[in-house]
């Protein structure tokens, strides 16, 4: 693909919600009833990833990797959290926070992948030490705009990761549909560290026409500017 394409570290350990290794009905159960249980899982899962991260924030130094991670979990569906806010609170953050501090204190710029409505973690996550956003389901009530305006711990822009939506828009809009979501996350979006893209994946049954709109948009934006 060249060499304008930049190639950075994707995904780094910290403690999952287990629905995938046990199901969902199977791990939700256990999460309300056994939460001593889970929290115990979430601080041995943690201290694993502390020794992780920390050979990861050296390898960073050591090969001058660009200094950004995505961090990928589903924790979300359209109608918010997969579990109260507050027992993630008390279970999750404290372990996640302690997982992700190596390559925070390292300088690198962790970026969450959004899913679902998660607007209640995302204050949250900046608490933690997460400083950028990637993919946002609008149409379940992630506030771009909001989130756009909100600053890392530092004090410092959010990076921002914004796209067409590729459950609405793309596969069932117009070209003008295309149009006019590019120019909201742009005109929406931060003053700087704006990165413009597809929210996830396209699927197939997009229009072409839709496609040739949203290239033709992102083109506009990388050779002019906000203009």
């Amino acid at each position: 693909m060249g060499d304008v394409i930049l190639k950075v570290p994707y995904s780094f350990p910290f403690p999952f919600l287990n629905y995938y290794l046990y199901g969902y009905e199977h791990y939700f159960t256990a999460y309300a009833q056994y939460p001593e249980v889970i929290e115990r899982d979430f601080s041995a899962c943690a201290d694993y990833c502390v020794l992780a991260n920390r050979a990861a924030a050296k390898a960073f130094r050591q090969a001058a990797w660009p200094p950004y991670a995505r961090l990928d979990h589903d924790m979300a569906s359209a109608g918010g959290t997969l579990v109260s806010i507050d027992s993630l609170e008390r279970l999750w953050f404290p372990h996640f926070t302690r997982a992700i501090e190596p390559l925070i204190r390292a300088g690198v710029r962790a970026i969450w992948h959004c899913d679902g409505n998660l607007m209640d973690m995302v204050p949250r996550l900046i608490d933690a030490g997460v400083r950028g956003f990637q993919g946002f389901e609008y149409e379940h009530g992630m506030d771009y705009e909001k989130i756009c305006r909100m600053k890392t711990r530092e004090g410092d822009p959010l990076l921002i990761i914004g796209g067409v939506s590729v459950t609405t828009t793309l596969p069932f809009g117009t070209p003008d549909d295309v149009r006019r979501e590019i120019h909201w996350l742009v005109d929406n979006g931060p003053e700087g560290n704006l990165m413009l893209g597809c929210s996830s994946s396209i699927a197939p049954g997009v229009p072409w026409p839709n496609l040739k709109a949203l290239v033709d948009g992102f083109k506009h934006y990388r050779l002019h500017g906000r203009t």
